[in-house]
């Protein structure tokens, strides 16, 4: 797993993490995603990190077991 600073580029797979935790009606009381200039309005500009695959893919981390990412987004 890689830590890297999280910002616009990573927001394509970011927003499909967040549109699939608010398909299941639980994870929040949005009903759609926000863009990606909503979200950075509303967020604090420090201590945003983005965990990423270390399979040399790159890809955002869903799910981390173990200390390991167990569940890379697939595009």
């Amino acid at each position: 797993m890689l830590l890297q600073p999280f910002t616009a580029a990573h927001w394509p797979e970011a927003r499909a993490i967040y549109d699939a935790g608010i398909a299941t009606g639980q994870a929040t009381f949005a009903t759609e995603a926000p863009t990606w200039d909503d979200w950075d309005r509303g967020h604090l500009p420090h201590s945003r990190l983005v965990a990423l695959s270390d399979t040399g893919h790159g890809r955002l981390c869903r799910r981390f077991r173990g200390g390991a990412c167990t569940g890379a987004w697939v595009r």
